[in-house]
């Protein structure tokens, strides 16, 4: 029939809606079965939407990790439709005054129930209204708006016809609609599409099927096996099932699954198959289809006789069902795969509308009995009790386990993945499952842990602690392993309890090496605690401590060493060399902070690396050499590096042309005529240099010299930062490269990296460094640059020079590796010369390793000056393609050599620093204080900090009669340290000019001044995570003057803080404290082993 006028709820459509409902329902009378055993618990959920009046029929999903609500609510002008969402503690109304606007819902009744549906990251509702005619409407929920998404109107065919029972599914990426439709007289069932923005019909233009009455359509859509399936009830006796084939919609029901008395069909798909549920004369049935067939699958689903209004839902593959159990309520039911177990005891409402959905695991329940409220199962109460147990193998009692009230739906128990076997292994009776003494003596000695399973929620277990009191008793730690997280947000200390029966505790030790109690570990009572500073030390990785009692056998507890503070990808390498010879190219390239290797990329042609298979060398390693190429052929080089997070950017690109070897040798002997040599421009050979050897104090001293017009020409086409290597190979005693000053100038303005090789040492100085204007301030600011010769200059010391060496080495007890090398930049102008001895940042020396020589015997390189005095400079030593190197960075020029200097300190013997303490002492950065002592728990003063600073940096001592403190007098033995410390900006003093030398400093002092030093290292950050003071628990007490250099110092991983939560900024440091922490910044800053 059609709509002929104005039909308001007082009229024939309301009463179909009456009768709608009482045909859902079945016949309800009292319901007296027997309780179910429940493996869930219902609750109210904070926050219920409750006492709505003329709120009707609730429908609830998940969408975005959140509930929503929807719900028709009655008023007194016309219906309306609300959307509430859960925020986690009470219902928000999202809604407004409703989807339709005022103007939209006066005199409108909504007839079934409004639904929600997602589809393509968005909320649908969707619903039925009329007034003069009908109307499917839909409207779309997309950041935090909504929008009508029916076309503008209505989404039906035919107005002037009754449409209802809708049901939405996206499928394939596509919104599906389907719905009930009068036409002529018959209720027809209809489909569109969402496509493109635009709905379009999805059923041919034609019916799927028919249904007795629009309102009792009972539609349902779900996908099986990637393929749609649409289901709706036909005239109460048929549940019809129509697939969508590529053909189009099909039958799949073999003439309908039939019934005496039908109501609320719906189907719905797991795994392993499709099912149809409905209500059948006061009772639930249910069938499966797999594909081809329809069998029955209610067994355990209904015991009847007064049920109805069935639901079904899925999750994680499992099954469940809903439905009204009389009068007493709603019930749940979960398929295990050949019947239906219960899982819930009765909600105790009666003739409820309801709808259910999961949500993190929990099962929520919305239902409208006399007002709207929502419940839900919580999976936090389904608990067993005790936890943790005790059996003894000499008094072997079972193990009885509480399960939690109305807990009873256990599925099993497992040891690991074997399941316990019921009847034998264990019993349950009620709310008590016994865990039988005949499988406890069977396990060994130790812990076990089963794992009480509970079908949808969470899993429960029982540690059971295994003992045999009837002979000597071993000790027992708990737990027996532990994870420690280097992460600073993360870090806490380890607790093992211990159940000693009688022993005691002699010691923990690593190995052979006993750990210090008080320091590294602490005892209270049966607890023992692991300090964070002492994991914080242990490397990446497992270690196992031993528990030595004093009777029975030790304990063994693993430590396993994470670190998850995220690490970005490394920089990208400068890529400094590319070196051709006969068939091969050589690539040496700079080390990047963070790297664990480096991936080097070869292409025939510039630019073309997509397809090339990288050589990947560890990140200790910075060149390589490409052999077995063609010569006069160019290749094309550049590297990446490579850390857990990936590749870093690619560096700038090199080529190179392998050639026949090309002798830059200039002869043994006199003076020899200038000859051409190669000269290396970002690796590519050009012959742009002379040669020429002479003959000075008795000394041969070759010099190559660069054509300023050749340079500047390979220059223009080189790029900014190009590297500009001479190599020298030659026996001469002296090696020099030679520029004037204005091709210095025009370097530096490229950034460009000068570098002379020999075969046993390379000076690489940025442009930069040499410093022009010093230069001109000594010969006048009127003389041209391109007057000014500028020499870098490798050579083996006067006789006069190396008699020094082995004088300062039996003084200050330290063996001669090498001999030493003496490098010097300087400037020549009219044959006066003048010495840039001084840098602003590190430049870096590569020392060669001959085969013959241990290279562990190599503890640092030192400086020795003209008066024999020798301090420290950072040194590493690393192994390049099976060759070692001593890479030496340094402030100053001067005169250099390799030693060995091993020292040990016999009060650090089993101190957590002895690493720390021996390399540094070993350096000549720390000293001891006699006897062989360190007394490293022995607070460090100001000045012993400051010297040790100066000594750790390499910095050449300073020397005033002016001292910047007033408490500070020049003649004291410290007045160079602090001089050199407050020239280079590493120390301040305090605000009534004083610098407080005997003093202890505090850890924030000395923090400022450690952040001070990372400048002149050039340490930058390490992670990502951005770390403030205000994450310790005693920020308050840290200067405000201190904080930034504080946090300049966590961003670099630099310091944790004591116990991962305590700045401690006002204590003392310790010897030892210091020695870890210089350490750490010059290893962190890439100086030191």
């Amino acid at each position: 029939m059609g709509l002929k006028g104005k039909v308001t709820r007082f009229g024939g459509r309301w009463v179909s809606l009456l009768v709608c409902v009482i045909l859902a329902f079945g016949v309800l009378i009292p319901f007296g079965g027997q309780r179910a055993s429940a493996s869930f618990i219902f609750a109210p959920l904070e926050g219920a939407v409750e006492q709505l009046n003329g709120v009707f029929v609730p429908d609830i999903t998940e969408y975005n990790n959140d509930l929503y609500l929807t719900v028709k609510s009655i008023g007194q002008e016309g219906d309306v439709v609300k959307v509430y969402k859960y925020n986690g503690s009470t219902w928000v109304d999202i809604s407004g005054s409703g989807l339709q606007s005022p103007s939209e819902y006066v005199n409108v009744v909504i007839n079934s129930h409004p639904k929600l549906v997602v589809h393509d990251g968005a909320l649908y509702a969707y619903w039925s209204e009329y007034e003069f005619e009908s109307k499917l409407r839909v409207k779309k929920y997309e950041n935090n708006s909504w929008s009508w998404a029916d076309g503008g109107d209505r989404l039906n065919y035919n107005p002037d016809e009754y449409a209802d029972g809708a049901f939405m599914i996206s499928f394939n990426g596509v919104l599906h609609a389907f719905w009930a439709e009068t036409k002529s007289g018959s209720s027809q069932i209809r489909a569109k599409k969402l496509v493109g923005g635009t709905w379009v019909s999805a059923d041919g233009g034609a019916s799927l099927g028919s249904t007795l009455g629009y309102l009792h359509a009972s539609i349902s859509a779900d996908v099986y096996n990637n393929k749609l399936y649409v289901g709706w009830l036909q005239d109460f006796t048929h549940v019809r099932v129509k697939s969508l084939e590529s053909s189009g919609w099909q039958f799949v029901d073999n003439g309908g699954l039939s019934a005496s008395l039908l109501a609320n069909p719906s189907i719905r798909a797991t795994d392993s198959g499709l099912f149809a549920i409905w209500a059948d004369s006061g009772r639930i049935k249910s069938q499966k289809y797999n594909g081809s067939s329809w069998a029955a699958a209610d067994n355990g689903l209904s015991d009847g006789p007064s049920e109805g209004y069935p639901v079904m839902t899925a999750s994680n593959g499992t099954l469940y069902a809903s439905y009204l159990k009389g009068n007493n309520g709603i019930l749940l039911k979960r398929y295990d795969g050949s019947e239906w177990v219960a899982e819930s005891d009765v909600l105790p409402i009666s003739n409820a509308q309801f709808d259910m959905a999961i949500h993190n695991n929990d099962m929520y329940f919305a239902y409208r009995s006399q007002s709207l409220k929502v419940q839900f199962y919580s999976s936090e109460l389904r608990t067993i009790s005790p936890t943790t147990a005790e059996f003894d193998k000499n008094l072997p009692e079972p193990v009885a386990v509480t399960l939690s009230a109305n807990g009873l739906g256990l599925t099993s128990i497992t040891d690991d993945t074997t399941p316990l076997v019921s009847g034998t292994d264990y019993t349950v009776n009620g709310k008590t499952v016994t865990i039988n003494s005949s499988y406890l003596n069977q396990l060994p000695l130790g812990t076990k842990t089963l794992t009480f399973n509970f079908g949808i929620s969470t899993p429960r277990t029982l540690t059971l602690s295994i003992i045999d009191t009837s002979g000597p008793q071993n000790s027992k730690i708990t737990p027996e392993s532990g994870t420690f997280d280097k992460n600073i947000t993360l870090q806490s200390p380890l607790s093992i309890t211990m159940a000693t029966y009688g022993n005691t505790l002699d010691n923990i030790s690593d190995g052979s090496t006993a750990l210090v109690s008080g320091e590294q570990y602490s005892v209270n009572s049966n607890t023992v605690t692991l300090n964070s500073t002492y994991l914080a030390s242990l490397p990446h990785g497992t270690k196992t401590l031993t528990f030595n009692f004093s009777a029975g056998a030790p304990q063994t507890y693993t430590i396993t060493v994470v670190d998850s503070t995220v690490i970005p990808a490394p920089d990208a390498p400068v890529l400094q060399s590319a070196v051709p010879a006969d068939r091969q190219v050589t690539l040496g390239w700079s080390p990047v902070s963070g790297a664990t290797g480096y991936n080097l990329y070869q292409a025939a042609a510039s630019g073309t690396y997509e397809s090339a298979t990288p050589i990947t060398v560890s990140g200790e390693v910075y060149s390589y050499t490409f052999s077995g190429l063609t010569n006069e052929t160019t290749y094309y080089y550049i590297v990446k590096a490579t850390n857990s997070s990936g590749e870093s950017l690619a560096s700038n690109e090199l080529n190179a042309r392998p050639f026949s070897p090309v002798d830059n040798s200039t002869g043994t002997g006199g003076s020899t005529p200038d000859t051409g040599v190669i000269v290396l421009v970002n690796g590519k050979a050009e012959q742009i240099g002379t040669a020429s050897m002479t003959t000075v104090d008795g000394q041969k001293v070759t010099t190559v010299a660069i054509d300023p017009v050749k340079l500047e020409e390979r220059l223009n086409t080189a790029g900014p930062k190009a590297i500009i290597t001479i190599p020298i190979t030659t026996t001469s005693d002296v090696v020099v490269g030679e520029l004037n000053g204005q091709m210095i100038s025009n370097l530096e303005k490229k950034q460009a990296i000068l570098e002379i090789k020999t075969d046993g040492a390379t000076y690489m100085i940025p442009a930069e460094q040499i410093d022009i204007d010093a230069i001109l301030a000594q010969y006048g600011q009127d003389v041209k640059l391109s007057d000014i010769k500028i020499q870098i200059e490798i050579a083996k010391p006067s006789t006069l020079e190396e008699s020094i060496v082995p004088n300062a080495a039996k003084a200050e007890e330290f063996s001669i590796v090498l001999p030493p090398l003496k490098f010097t930049v300087r400037g020549i102008y009219n044959g006066n010369s003048f010495e840039i001895s001084k840098f602003d940042s590190y430049v870096e020396r590569t020392i060669a390793i001959p085969d013959d020589v241990d290279a562990s015997k190599i503890t640092t390189a030192i400086v020795v000056d003209p008066q024999g005095v020798t301090r420290h400079v950072p040194t590493q030593v690393v192994k390049i393609d099976g060759k070692y190197y001593a890479i030496v960075n340094s402030l100053t020029n001067s005169l250099y050599t390799l030693i060995y200097h091993p020292i040990t300190f016999k009060d650090v013997e089993t101190h957590w620093a002895q690493e720390a303490v021996n390399n540094l002492g070993s350096r000549m950065i720390v000293n001891g204080v006699g006897n062989g002592l360190f007394n490293p728990n022995q607070s460090m003063t100001r000045v012993e900090f400051a010297a040790a600073m100066v000594r750790a940096l390499g910095l050449k001592l300073e020397n005033s009669a002016t001292s910047p403190f007033k408490d500070v007098k020049s003649s004291d033995w410290f007045s160079g340290a602090v001089q050199t410390a407050h020239s280079y900006g590493l120390i301040s003093g305090f605000e009534d000019g004083t610098f407080r030398p005997q003093e202890s400093i505090t850890r924030e002092q000395a923090m400022v001044v450690i952040a001070q030093a990372m400048k002149i290292t050039k340490l930058k950050p390490v992670t990502a995570w951005t770390p403030s003071v205000s994450d310790f628990t005693d920020s308050a007490m840290l200067a405000d003057w201190a904080a930034s250099s504080v946090t300049d110092m966590l961003k670099a991983g630099l310091v944790t803080g004591r116990d991962g939560s305590n700045l401690a900024p006002k204590e003392a440091v310790s010897r030892a404290e210091i020695s870890t922490l210089v350490q750490r910044l010059l290893q962190m800053s890439g100086l030191i082993n």
